[in-house]
Formats: structure tokens, C-alpha cells, sequence
């Protein structure tokens, strides 16, 4: 038999497993996007109920949801001022299981900013509870992107106190980074030599500083995610 045929069967056959092989990595990159777009979209329902209000079209409907959420938050209010006279009293694991009872059971915190959302959190590192603050820390990453830049930087210090340094090294990173994406002032690099400075002394890295600060920058202006910036200073850290 000759050999040309042969050939010819062997290429139409890497040409249909070649073609089969990108359509399956087409499709996967599909699953992708859009299970981003979907994450993206419960974030900014979870990120603050207002968000609900704004895309609300009907400015009386959008009156009566304003009311409810207002008389919702006052209720809940009351309920962590409680919760922190108990933990400011001694009362520490009853203070505390309420705020996780509205955390993880009733829809969590419905206040925006930082203040309320990482008290909790505050507590709980500050009683070398780390692992119960670790995972209060992982939930209201998704529920709370307001208080990234502290979530990071309190994941950052429980990692120093682990002495798991390189991954404290991230976390601040990403706690600088998040400071700044999405802000109208762009960093220079003498802020961000400013903010680093302090915290490389526990890690190797195989660049200059300069070189450092300048991928950070270049993180906050390309918008990178967190799996890009973790990926880029594995390269890094000896």
C-alpha cells in the first residue's frame, strides 16, 4: 500500500480532532465569561441593596423600596448595637454568633461601607480567632467589594501571624491594588514605594523594588485580577 494515502487519512484525522479540540476550548472559554458575568451581576446584588433601588425605573415603586430598606436597617441596627454591647461587655461568643447569624443566615450585613461589615471581622482577629475570621473574611468578599482593600489587608496580617509570609506578601499587594482599581486618583510610585516598604522585608523577590512597584501600578491600570496578579508573582518570589 502506499504511504500517501496513509498520510492523507492521518492529517483529515488531526484536522477533525484539531477542530474538535477548539470547539471544546471555545466552549469552555464561554462557560467563562459567562459565569463571570453572572458573578459579576450577584455582586452588585449582594454588594448593597441600593443597587436594586437605582435600576428601579418606577420612582414611586423606587420610594416605597427605599422606605422598606430604610425600616429594615434600623432594625437591624438595633440588633448589632446589641450584639456589640455584648461583645464590649464580655458577653464575646453571643456578641459574636449574632452578627454571624446575620451574616450567613439572614442575608447579611445590608449596610454599605466598611464600618459595619468588618467590625466582626476586627474582633475576631483581634481574639486570635483566624480561622473563624478567615471564613467571615472569604464570605463578605462577595457580599461586601467595598471593603476589599481591608478584607486583603486583614487576610494579609493573619497570614504574618501564621508566618506564612509570601502569602501575606499577596494579600497586601492585593489589599494596595484594590484601593485603587476603579478610583478616579491614580498611585504613583513613590506611593507605592510608600505603602511597600514596610512590608517586603520577610519575602526574596527576584526583581529590583522599582521593578516591583512597577508591576503593581501596572496591575491597578490594567484592571488585573486577583488569579493574574497571583500567577504573575509566583515568577517573583524566591
Amino acid at each position: 500500500m502506499s504511504i500517501v494515502p496513509i498520510l492523507i487519512i492521518i492529517f483529515v484525522v488531526f484536522l477533525i480532532f484539531r477542530k474538535k479540540n477548539t470547539n471544546k476550548i471555545e466552549k469552555n472559554e464561554n462557560i467563562k465569561k459567562q459565569t463571570v458575568k453572572e458573578i459579576v451581576k450577584e455582586n452588585k446584588n449582594f454588594l448593597r441593596e441600593e443597587y436594586k433601588i437605582q435600576q428601579e425605573k418606577d420612582f414611586e415603586k423606587q420610594d416605597r423600596m427605599t422606605d422598606s430598606l430604610l425600616k429594615r436597617q434600623d432594625k437591624q441596627l438595633k440588633i448589632l448595637e446589641l450584639a456589640r454591647e455584648k461583645i464590649e461587655t464580655g458577653n464575646l461568643e453571643e456578641g459574636i454568633a449574632i452578627i454571624e447569624d446575620i451574616t450567613y443566615n439572614q442575608g447579611g450585613i445590608i449596610f454599605p461601607g466598611v464600618s459595619w461589615p468588618m467590625y466582626l471581622a476586627d474582633v475576631l482577629y483581634k481574639n486570635k480567632m483566624y480561622d473563624r475570621c478567615w471564613k467571615y473574611l472569604n464570605y463578605i468578599s462577595l457580599t461586601h467589594l467595598d471593603c476589599l482593600p481591608k478584607i486583603k489587608k486583614l487576610q494579609s496580617k493573619i497570614c504574618s501571624k501564621e508566618k506564612k509570609y509570601n502569602d501575606a506578601f499577596y494579600f497586601y499587594i492585593m489589599s494596595v491594588v484594590y484601593s485603587y482599581q476603579g478610583c478616579s486618583f491614580k498611585p504613583t510610585m513613590e506611593i507605592i514605594e510608600m505603602k511597600m516598604n514596610k512590608n517586603m522585608s520577610k519575602v526574596k523577590i527576584n526583581i529590583s523594588n522599582e521593578e516591583l512597584f512597577q508591576r503593581i501600578l501596572n496591575y491597578i491600570n490594567n484592571q488585573s485580577s486577583e488569579i493574574e496578579i497571583r500567577d504573575d508573582l509566583r515568577k517573583i518570589i524566591t
